[in-house]
């Protein structure tokens, strides 16, 4: 039951992740076609801002899908009742002051953009874009984390995955018709109200022995503070970049940014999808103190990962640039054609992504305590760095930093795992590296020297393009892992097997 669910999970996430991703392509390229790149870079750069504002929240959801993983497995709902309503505590409280600094960036973020759009336009979208937040804290919030400690975040996905396919719907319509941008943001802080409505629907049904009035309990804030670290430096880490270059910069290079990142943020969400459904199976594992299952579950868990790691970046480096050559054809108001921009994002994304596997089990242990200087360390570094190395270099700059503070977060992690969590050496994790970057070289060596030449004139000839390329990488990376590790190899194809014929994890 437990890997039919992970599967369902990691199923529905990565439907969500591909939906999201289409969205993500379709709406920037209709925004600057209509708008120009200054409105694009304007709500990449808000919705930057608020991410550091909802760090209100940090700590609150992750500390309490801990704390739910035992009472859940004994079905102790009383323990259940306590908890979610600590946590409805918790996010009433940040809700309400989220909304006071939603007030204040309403009234600070025009004059940091004046050159680029109205202050009237700058100050409407800071508001509409922060009542979508506000839906999280107080209709949402321990739907979600409830949802997510059951195993039941293919739930969450799924209705998220719809929100995004009607808002992106609506905001074709709306562009397409020429609609005000704040119009257009209006209609979708609407479409993601009304998911969070419907959200709070399906737990009341599937959930009925919640209780509205119960006293809090503390189980919620064992964590919170320490769990609270690890997520403002996630937080820092995802969003300085752009706010560095709002900063530093202007508009129309966040724009630019944007549009090349987009390839990596859906690459990063797709390989997330991976690990998003199996942290709390993990969790429940490490619970019962089940060593011996948690060990072989992750080592295939592992070996698995680093396939689809490989396999999906190979890919992303080879197509990256005749994508971007497609997609920004017609943009002329800014300089979209950047090929340093690719290298650097490539090599950062796939460093940022190689923390999953051991990120997950860091969280389904709730050793948030225990590596939490790395989680600050990691935002230290883009910041610091990267205000120093985009006055010299501009947005490359950033990108280096962020380079550097994804390798040295991803080895803090793997160091830590393999001492304290996996109880085996680092090399065992170094070989694995060693052997993917190898089959990622051979994969890309016929395009490195020019002996086969991605050109695409469209989009469908890319897609073309991008099928016959993933076959032919999947295939050398399917076979270099063979040759080196066949049992692990086997035992991952039984364990999906078994898995998807219904069998127990």
């Amino acid at each position: 039951m437990r890997g039919k669910k992970a599967l369902s999970n990691v199923t529905a996430s990565l439907t969500l992740q591909i939906v999201t991703s289409l969205a993500g392509f379709i709406i920037p390229k209709l925004l600057i076609s209509a708008y120009g790149s200054s409105i694009n870079g304007l709500i990449a750069s808000i919705k930057s801002f608020m991410y550091y504002l909802n760090l209100v929240e940090t700590g609150i959801g992750t500390s309490t899908i801990v704390a739910l993983y035992s009472p859940l497995a004994l079905k102790d709902k009383g323990a259940i009742n306590g908890i979610l309503a600590a946590a409805q505590r918790f996010y009433n409280h940040a809700g309400v002051l989220l909304t006071g600094l939603i007030v204040v960036l309403a009234t600070v973020y025009p004059h940091i953009v004046k050159h680029s759009v109205s202050a009237s336009t700058a100050s409407l979208m800071v508001i509409i874009i922060g009542v979508s937040s506000l839906s999280h804290y107080f209709l949402m919030g321990k739907n979600r984390v409830l949802l997510t400690a059951d195993q039941r975040s293919f739930v969450i996905s799924l209705n998220q995955a719809a929100a995004v396919i009607l808002s992106t719907t609506a905001c074709v319509f709306l562009i397409l018709f020429r609609v005000h941008i704040v119009v257009i943001q209006g209609v979708i802080t609407i479409i993601y109200t009304a998911q969070a409505i419907t959200l709070t629907l399906y737990v009341r049904k599937n959930y009925p022995f919640l209780e509205k009035c119960v006293a809090p309990s503390s189980g919620a804030g064992d964590k919170r503070w320490d769990a609270m670290l690890h997520q403002l430096g996630f937080v820092l880490t995802s969003n300085s970049p752009i706010v560095l270059i709002t900063i530093i910069c202007g508009l129309s290079e966040v724009s630019v940014y944007a549009v090349y990142y987009m390839i990596i943020a859906a690459v990063t969400m797709l390989i997330s999808s991976c690990s998003n459904g199996m942290t709390a199976g993990f969790g429940e594992l490490i619970m019962k103190e089940n060593t011996d299952r948690v060990e072989k579950a992750f080592a295939s868990y592992e070996h698995l990962f680093f396939i689809i790691l490989t396999w999906v970046y190979t890919c992303t480096a080879i197509l990256y640039i005749p994508f971007i050559n497609v997609y920004v054809q017609g943009f002329k108001d800014a300089n979209y054609f950047r090929p340093s921009f690719v290298i650097l994002m490539v090599i950062t994304g796939f460093l940022y992504c190689m923390r999953f596997p051991y990120l997950t089990m860091v969280n389904a242990a709730g050793k948030f305590k225990e590596t939490r200087v790395g989680a600050i360390i990691e935002p230290c570094i883009i910041i610091s760095a990267g205000t120093v190395f985009a006055n010299l270099f501009g947005v490359q700059g950033i990108l280096v930093a962020m380079g550097i503070a994804s390798l040295y977060r991803t080895v803090d992690l793997a160091i830590y795992f393999s001492r304290h969590i996996g109880r085996r050496s680092v090399g065992v994790i170094i070989a694995k590296v060693a052997l993917n970057a190898t089959c990622a070289v051979m994969a890309g060596l016929p395009f490195i020297v020019g002996f086969v030449l991605v050109k695409a004139s469209d989009l469908k000839l890319w897609c073309i393009y991008a099928g016959l390329v993933a076959i032919w990488t999947l295939g050398i990376v399917l076979i270099g892992n063979y040759l080196f590790y066949r049992l692990v190899t086997v035992q991952c194809v039984l364990r999906l097997t078994n898995i998807i014929s219904k069998r127990s994890f």
